[in-house]
């Protein structure tokens, strides 16, 4: 009779404890943090641990005054620092602040004093958890933080305008595979550890404006409904310039994306797109306009009265 182990191997099941650990809310994040700095566990162990701030990572403080609900999933803002610094060459381009300490909060130890007290056949189990979970906030801190240093690179233009238009395509399997060869994290950044971060996690535009990150990671099709969507709003004001006489064909905005974006999409691939944004036909669009052109100038209708 076969008899199957039911244990757990340690390496698998220290992956399973950091993908739940990436799952994290950002506000059970950060009260996770604090309460393990509040241990008395952490303050045994302060001899052999330096706290600290990720390299390049920035904390604007004043965030803390902002309320916040119990929803918020805001990681941080981002700043143009050529907008907020015109003309200085050391402030191009743009950058992350963290609206938490704990967000970049870096642990370092003094690895011959931990290994050599847990060494000890008398090492308490709690020390042994505080230090797990230090080490957990590290690599969820560090990931966290590449990854937004390669988010702000790779769709630098959305970020400064907030502009739809300015969105890129982009996987989250081309974020890790990045992240894999340029970067030196001390921990593997696989799809599925990048793709459970960005579903928590939520960041504010120069303008202010909150955006999910998992936004920043469109598909071709979501960015081609955009530059649609974009091209049959012109159109009103086109035919009010007199630049157009009529509502423009699937054809003619497929052209248009080609001639003015260098977006090639077929005629049927545009006509799928509006049929998917409940944006009728041209032969429709015209109907419509012709009736509002008719009706121009009479009096709003009044309503029913018992």
């Amino acid at each position: 009779m076969q008899h199957h182990n039911n244990k757990i191997d340690a390496a698998l099941l220290g992956k399973i404890v950091l993908a739940r650990f990436l799952e994290l809310p950002l506000r059970a994040f950060d009260r996770l943090v604090t309460q393990t700095e509040s241990s008395t566990g952490f303050t045994a162990l302060r001899p052999w641990v330096t706290v600290g701030q990720l390299e390049g990572a920035q904390v604007v403080h004043d965030a803390a005054d902002t309320p916040q609900t119990r929803a918020s999933r805001v990681l941080g803002e981002i700043r143009d620092m050529k907008n907020l610094y015109p003309g200085t060459g050391a402030s191009r381009g743009l950058m992350f602040l963290y609206h938490r300490d704990s967000y970049a909060r870096e642990y370092r130890f003094d690895d011959e004093g931990v290994d050599h007290l847990m060494s000890s056949p008398d090492f308490p189990a709690e020390l042994a958890g505080v230090l797990r979970r230090l080490r957990l906030i590290n690599t969820r801190n560090r990931l966290t933080h590449a990854l937004m240093q390669a988010v702000l690179a790779s769709q630098a233009a959305y970020l400064r305008s907030g502009q739809a238009l300015a969105l890129l395509p982009l996987t989250q399997a081309e974020i890790s595979a990045r992240l894999r060869s340029e970067s030196n994290l001390s921990v593997v950044a696989d799809p599925g550890r990048i793709s459970r971060l960005v579903r928590v996690l939520s960041i504010a535009l120069p303008s202010g404006k909150v955006v999910p990150l998992s936004g920043l990671f469109p598909k071709p099709r979501q960015v081609h409904c955009h530059f649609v969507d974009h091209v049959i709003k012109r159109e009103k004001t086109w035919m009010l310039q007199g630049v157009l006489r009529e509502p423009l064909t699937d054809g003619a905005i497929a052209a248009i994306l080609e001639r003015e974006y260098g977006l090639r999409l077929l005629r049927r691939t545009v006509a799928n797109i509006r049929h998917a944004l409940a944006i009728p036909d041209y032969r429709s669009r015209r109907q419509r306009m012709n009736y509002l052109a008719a009706t121009e100038g009479f009096t709003a209708q009044l309503p029913l009265t018992h």
